[in-house]
């Protein structure tokens, strides 16, 4: 191997790393390490789901859960392999830097699988919650567009041999990224809106609300940032490499926010004994939800059943602390008028 060698005699450093190098192979590095970080926390996030909700969620919900898990081992799984390869078994070796390897099954097609799996599983919430299906085939559309923009660009990126080859899928790329976006736009605000409607006036139920709009929005902004950062990397420095950084672990993200909001049930159940907040998410056997109240029958049908039984719990706590004053008044009284 050659190794460079200043005048004096020291190593030259300099013909280590040429800027070129450095901006093909460096954003691939930085997704890596994000990649496999992310994938982390989507393990851990899918065994806090199926060691809570397992036996208690609906076949269909574990189903949803789990499988954005099996996309997204699998891409990881395959990231991992087109490191190898570039900075191991091809290592000094500079053509291999244009080489997209399995670029167009894990970015292409397996991220826009991820992603369009979590669109659609919110566009059936907001239709349950909302029962409006304008707003529902809007959303589906646009998640319709970007699976179909997303797997026509790993087809045609499928026989690339060099990643200079990526400008001609410059305009279906794109069209991709901004249906992604106006995708998420849609759902977040959506989501905020409808659950703002279905206040109820009582605090804990209210409470609960906020945490899953502030829940809704957090996550959804996360996810928004990331497509919005891809596109304009992409757009902008079309002949660098650092949409790779934000596009390869773009699809966690979305199995993350899916996991996360499923998985906040547990702390919403834990603020209150009897109020299961889960907007349908769960099979539900309980008696008070055969009860309801005029407040509750206000409320939109996608949540009535849960808000009926806060509105049940508000006004059955003073009733019960009402009685225990009762009995402790009279147990006095009776100590009082003892022998």
């Amino acid at each position: 191997m050659y190794v460079p060698m200043g005048q004096s005699g020291s190593l030259d450093t300099r013909d280590f790393a040429p800027p070129a190098v450095v901006d093909a192979t460096g954003p691939f590095f930085v997704a890596i390490v994000e990649n496999t970080f992310l994938m982390g926390a989507l393990v851990i996030q899918g065994y806090c789901y199926w060691s809570q909700f397992h036996t208690s969620d609906k076949w269909f919900i574990k189903f949803v859960a789990v499988f954005p898990i099996f996309l997204e081992a699998t891409q990881t799984v395959i990231v991992i392999h087109d490191g190898f390869d570039l900075f191991c078994r091809n290592f000094g070796n500079l053509t291999s830097i244009l080489s997209p390897g399995f670029a167009w099954l894990y970015i292409a097609i397996l991220e826009t699988l991820t992603s369009v799996w979590v669109k659609l599983f919110y566009t059936w919430r907001l239709y349950v919650l909302t029962r409006n299906k304008w707003i529902s085939a809007w959303i589906f559309i646009l998640a319709l567009i970007s699976l179909i923009t997303g797997i026509i660009t790993g087809t045609v990126m499928f026989p690339f041999t060099d990643v200079r080859e990526f400008v001609k899928i410059d305009t279906i790329a794109s069209v991709c990224l901004i249906t992604n976006m106006l995708c998420d736009v849609s759902i977040m605000v959506c989501m905020i809106y409808f659950l703002r409607r279905s206040q109820t006036g009582f605090k804990r139920t209210d409470t609960l609300l906020w945490q899953i709009i502030i829940l809704s929005l957090e996550t959804g902004a996360l996810c928004f940032l990331f497509t919005l950062l891809h596109l304009v990397f992409w757009r902008r420095w079309p002949d660098h490499s650092w949409h790779l950084a934000v596009s390869i672990p773009e699809g966690k993200l979305y199995a993350l926010s899916l996991l996360v909001i499923l998985n906040q049930r547990v702390k919403l159940r834990g603020d209150s004994t009897d109020v299961q907040l889960t907007l349908g998410w769960a099979s539900t056997t309980n008696s008070s939800a055969s009860r309801s109240t005029a407040a509750g029958e206000q409320v939109k049908s996608g949540i009535r059943v849960n808000v009926s039984r806060q509105v049940q719990e508000e006004i059955s706590l003073p009733t019960i602390a009402s009685r225990k004053s009762l009995e402790v008044a009279k147990a006095s009284n009776m100590e009082s008028h003892g022998p």
